[in-house]
């Protein structure tokens, strides 16, 4: 078994089979309180169960009904609750009152004008990477799933909807929530708000406030055929139902995963469908990473690299596999990005595809790299054992032979042996030291489709040269050509090549790419401008930065503001610094130099 180096549980003396929650959400006191009782079996002699925790206020635990006593010691990263259970039967209850507090990263607590409909508070959780520990005493670790149940109440306002990460829902009095397969601590997720919902499709429904219901319903309405290609590829869908809930802005990731109930941002909603795909990521997840779970963090790569693979090849069937392609090329400025900011902050270690993280937070190590070099890897493996006819059905048997178990890389790469046993010599020619372990880039670059990326080094190179600004033939290029476009002219400014302020204007002027509607244009927009110096964009990019809490879409932007302008990006960041959800705040205050 892989040892969890961010976890202090001893889950090798003790089997989690059950876990139920009864929670009070309180709104006034801004903390959920009650108790967590789970059901484990003892595997050895040991008489101390250990548990992840981290700022909890924890006032009993019980066994069998019964009190017992325990203590909390510090860990690594967080705390640990050490459980004396002398004279426990082999399989045993465990009860433990708490409630958390202030210091709980898995919760943020929204203030009614911090939502869309500004008239009720709004509460969520995000407990990847190791904040479930914050939520509930647990064994926050990928490596233990098990299923679970709730019953939630709330208190002081009335209105509101809960929703969790389960499969089953029901109100009587108060929420009911059942999840019927085995799930990590990580994917347990609450939100709770003025919530409302419409069926999308057959087995789809998407949950948002009121004043989103409409442009949602429009951006999303391709969730079923998602499903449906999915299962065409990797087997039957096994969650029985697919929700989504979009959130409120300051949700720090792009998606989130949670079984039966993904979490996704509004930054997605552009109005033409263009970055729909991270919907088609989260639905991927479905199988790779919820049914099929890495066992540590060292091995995220099997959960990002494995479900970016799918959800590009969803994109290939439903839109073309060029367009798929160009997603991977614009996919491969993001690692070069990712790679430099890591190397850049001395934690060069993290642009490893299975990186070593006992000193290590996994939130600190979170970036492009198991996404992107984790796709690079399948997409070289595919190609160099047969292509798609031969690949898609190994995806398949991958999924079935590891279905609702969390495994780690030696895992994977032994039945990818015994799967193309009458291919082992191939194998064998692989760089997997390099692949898996080489920091920084991938031993080389996998050959993708270029046909619609000539479009934009053409653009680039007639832009550089005369610095002549063709709007006509900017509009005609996809959103997505438009973002590798300007990611090649923000990477040519990073390296000292400015273009004009003259030409930067001028785009500007024709094309509003400053109020761009697309969050992802936006983005390359703001980091090109910030590089070349041009200062008018300095305010709208960091207004931009403020109402996007996605971290993918803030940090780059606090990052390139703090070398241009350090004192207006610090300044900016304690001014706004309660929209940003616990886990971006505590990553702008580091980028910043401000921890």
């Amino acid at each position: 078994m892989t040892v969890d180096p961010n976890s202090a549980a001893n889950i090798k003396d003790f089997q989690l089979l059950r876990f139920h929650f009864n929670w009070t959400i309180d709104f006034a006191t801004k903390t959920i309180r009650g108790y967590v009782e789970q059901h484990f079996i003892k595997k050895t002699d040991c008489t101390r169960l250990v548990l992840d925790a981290r700022n909890l206020k924890i006032d009993s635990v019980q066994v069998l009904s019964k009190p017992c006593n325990y203590k909390i010691e510090a860990a690594p990263f967080g705390e640990k609750l050490v459980i004396e259970l002398n004279n426990v039967l082999d399989e045993f209850n465990l009860r433990i009152y708490y409630e958390t507090t202030k210091g709980c990263k898995a919760l943020q607590w929204l203030e009614p004008h911090q939502t869309a409909g500004q008239q009720q508070p709004f509460m969520f959780s995000q407990c990847q990477a190791i904040n479930a520990r914050s939520l509930f005493p647990c064994m926050d670790t990928p490596a233990v799933k098990a299923p679970y149940s709730a019953d939630v109440s709330v208190v002081g306002q009335d209105g509101l909807t809960v929703l969790m990460s389960a499969n089953k829902r029901t109100k009587q009095g108060s929420f009911h929530f059942e999840q019927t397969m085995p799930v990590p601590a990580y994917l347990v997720a609450i939100a709770c708000g003025t919530i409302v919902s419409r069926k999308i499709g057959a087995r789809s429904t998407l949950w948002c406030e009121q004043e989103l219901l409409e442009r949602a319903s429009f951006e999303f309405s391709q969730t079923d055929d998602f499903i449906k290609t999915a299962e065409d590829i990797v087997g039957p869908y096994r969650w029985e139902i697919y929700d989504f809930l979009v959130l409120p802005a300051s949700f720090p990731y792009g998606g989130m995963e949670n079984p039966c109930l993904t979490f996704l941002t509004p930054s997605l909603i552009a109005g033409d469908r263009s970055l729909v795909s991270t919907l088609a990521h989260e639905i991927s997840h479905s199988w790779t990473g919820n049914l099929v779970s890495c066992s540590s963090w060292e091995h995220f790569w099997l959960n990002e690299g494995f479900t970016r693979f799918l959800e590009r090849k969803i994109i290939g069937r439903l839109s073309g596999e060029p367009v798929a392609q160009l997603g991977a090329h614009l996919g491969l400025g993001h690692l070069q990005m990712s790679i430099a900011q890591l190397s850049d902050s001395g934690m060069v270690h993290a642009t490893a595809l299975v990186p070593d993280l006992k000193e290590t937070d996994p939130d600190d190590a979170f970036s492009g790299v198991p996404y992107e070099k984790g796709y690079a890897f399948l997409f070289y493996l595919e190609h160099l054992l047969g292509g798609r006819a031969v690949f898609e059905p190994y995806l398949r048997a991958h999924i079935e032979h590891f279905a609702e178990k969390s495994i780690d890389t030696v895992e994977w790469r032994q039945f990818l042996f015994e799967y193309f046993h009458e291919q082992e010599e191939v194998l064998k020619e692989v760089d997997w030291n390099g692949w898996l372990y080489g920091f920084g880039m991938m031993p080389s670059i996998p050959a993708y489709d270029r046909s619609l990326l000539i479009p934009c080094e053409s653009f680039f190179q007639t832009l550089i040269e005369n610095e002549l600004f063709d709007e006509a033939l900017f509009t005609k290029l996809s959103p997505i050509q438009q973002m590798i476009l300007l990611d090649m002219l923000a990477q040519r400014a990073k390296g000292g090549n400015l273009i004009s302020r003259n030409c930067l204007a001028e785009i500007d002027a024709r094309c509003d790419l400053s109020h761009s509607g697309n969050v992802e244009i936006g983005l390359h927009w703001f980091l090109l401008c910030i590089r070349a110096g041009y200062e008018p964009a300095y305010q709208a990019a960091i207004n931009y930065a403020n109402s996007h809490g996605r971290m993918k879409y803030c940090r780059p932007i606090y990052r390139e503001m703090y070398l241009r302008d350090s004192s207006l990006a610090r300044q900016s960041f304690l001014a706004h610094g309660s929209f940003f959800h616990p886990i971006a705040h505590e990553m702008i205050s580091k980028d910043l130099g401000m921890q």
